[in-house]
């Protein structure tokens, strides 16, 4: 993780749940399972609100000092002074008021209940978080812990603070009732992927327009997603070509580089030189993300001088290739012309004759491409629809043999697949280097590389340039 402490628009809490802590005074339920980030939603939202001072978080699972272990970001947030006054263990000569991270492992239900009614009692803390609620309700029974929690609640409203609660117990709904907010951790497995959900079960006085997210807890933060909007992939006007740093290669050992560095992470390094990359794109998904991902790679290829051959799909609009390769690229128009060859899909007319007439195209295209351009890497970005359009099964392994044709003259060959299913869709995928999918989970993009295996990678849009730059964010 970088030293740098993130900006508080790194955390992306949900705008619901935002609203609501942002509240003068409000009790916020956090339940969930074991490992589905409940302390680190607690105090990530202690980030977000940039509480630093005038609160008490009070462990009764684990102590300050390991949280800062388990937290690095914490001592950069609220500074040296406060791991300092970290104990392993309130002695009888510590004033605990004065503290901000309390240890209460070894409290009795009674001391704690009474520490937390002296806190709202005298006002000291406008913000307290309990973590966990769980270990006061096992040694209570359930009228006397019912009881308590009222009188909780009514201090809490008294002293116009805001209470935190965290809970593992789901059965048991003893403040679920009284919570003014409840908020439910979840997670589970796609496509044997982590998956983690937050669920927005109540916000007294809060309209929640989307009752779940997905989220990751990637660096010990707590970071959820918008929802996929089709309209951040649009150009603006005013967009400026990507900057490319002059010390960087292309080139890594035998990895090109993606011109992304999360994906080049993700894949190992980068794509394999002399490699076949096998881009899925779900059915739900929109054309214009693809883009969106390939122009970041091309333009990085293009601005070293290397060709690009790229075959345009029946689903790709021509004026969305040039518009997002315009926007990305620092280089000029007759360079552009020199070192990038559109190629429209042929379709056949007549059965095997239009097939035979892209075999031929393409292979003649990718040589000349290669004549052309010297001593430089040619790209070669094809869809599965030329490769899989001939017309019975004897003839699909000539697009088998268009594409290891291909590959033999391509630095590297970009295969571009809409979500169909063929012999030709499964010989691609058994032979790729890299193999990766463009899916949509609740409403929130993903990619997902299955060679080689990674995490699901939620999709980020950064407009700050004007056009879409995709970034890649781990769910784990």
């Amino acid at each position: 993780m970088s030293d740098k402490l993130p900006t508080s628009d790194s955390f992306h809490i949900p705008s619901e749940l935002m609203e609501f802590v942002k509240r003068d005074t409000y009790s916020l339920l956090i339940k969930g399972n074991a490992g589905t980030g409940k302390t680190t939603l607690a105090l990530t939202l202690l980030r977000a609100l940039n509480i630093r001072e005038g609160f008490q978080y009070i462990s009764t699972r684990i102590s300050p000092s390991q949280l800062y272990l388990y937290y690095p970001w914490l001592e950069q947030f609220f500074g040296a002074r406060k791991k300092s006054q970290l104990p392993d263990l309130i002695e009888n000569d510590v004033d605990a008021d004065s503290l901000s991270f309390i240890d209460a492992r070894l409290d009795e239900p009674v001391s704690l209940f009474e520490r937390l009614t002296n806190q709202l009692m005298d006002n000291k803390s406008p913000m307290i978080i309990v973590d966990s609620w769980d270990t006061i309700g096992y040694f209570m029974d359930k009228e006397a812990l019912m009881n308590n929690a009222r009188v909780l609640q009514t201090w809490r409203e008294r002293a116009k603070a805001k209470m935190i609660l965290i809970s593992e117990d789901l059965s048991a709904p003893t403040f679920d009732f009284i919570a003014d907010g409840i908020i439910d951790l979840r997670q589970r497995h796609h496509n044997d992927r982590l998956l983690r959900e937050i669920f927005i079960s109540k916000l007294r006085g809060v309209r929640i327009n989307r009752p779940s997210y997905v989220y990751t807890l990637d660096h010990s933060i707590f970071h959820s997603y918008e929802p996929y909007n089709p309209s951040e992939f649009a150009i603006s006007p005013d967009s400026k070509p990507m900057q490319m740093s002059s010390t960087s290669n292309l080139l890594k050992g035998s990895f090109i580089k993606s011109g992304n560095a999360d994906l080049d992470r993700v894949i190992g390094g980068g794509f394999p030189l002399n490699g076949i990359v096998n881009v899925v794109l779900d059915s739900n998904v929109n054309e214009k993300t693809i883009l969106a991902f390939l122009s970041q790679f091309i333009s990085s290829f293009l601005s070293y001088g290397n060709s690009v051959l790229y075959q345009r799909s029946d689903q790709t609009n021509p004026e969305y290739v040039s518009n997002y390769l315009k926007a990305c690229l620092q280089i000029t128009k007759k360079q552009l012309d020199k070192l990038f060859f559109l190629v429209d899909l042929q379709r056949k007319t007549a059965p095997g004759k239009r097939a035979e007439k892209t075999h031929l195209s393409l292979y003649d295209a990718t040589k000349t491409i290669k004549k052309k351009n010297p001593g430089k890497m040619l790209l070669s970005v094809i869809s599965t629809e030329s490769l899989g359009q001939y017309g019975d099964a004897n003839d699909e392994g000539k697009g088998i043999d268009l594409l290891n044709l291909l590959k033999s003259i391509s630095d590297l060959t970009i295969v571009v697949s809409h979500g169909h299913k063929s012999d030709i869709s499964h010989y691609i995928s058994r032979n790729s280097d890299v193999s990766m999918r463009f899916l949509e989970i609740n409403g929130t993009l993903f990619m997902q590389s299955e060679i080689p295996w990674s995490h699901l990678c939620a999709l980020m849009v950064d407009r700050s340039h004007g056009y879409p730059r995709i970034l890649f964010d781990p769910v784990v």
